[in-house]
């Protein structure tokens, strides 16, 4: 699944079902040079917690 990170610019990520937001959120920080801590991903204007794992969750 692809997903689109907007930071100062936008970033694609293709990422697993397996994955948790806290994952993703690392590879983020590495992407972009955002840390995790400042990070919110959301959906539907929903914020994510770090434990959710993206299968899990009504993406």
């Amino acid at each position: 699944m692809q997903l689109f990170i907007r930071a100062q610019s936008l970033h694609t990520l293709e990422v697993s079902s397996a994955e948790t937001v806290a994952q993703i959120k690392a590879r983020v920080a590495a992407l972009a040079g955002v840390p995790p801590e400042e990070q919110v991903l959301l959906w539907g204007g929903t914020p994510l917690d770090d434990d959710a794992v993206l299968g899990q969750s009504p993406l």
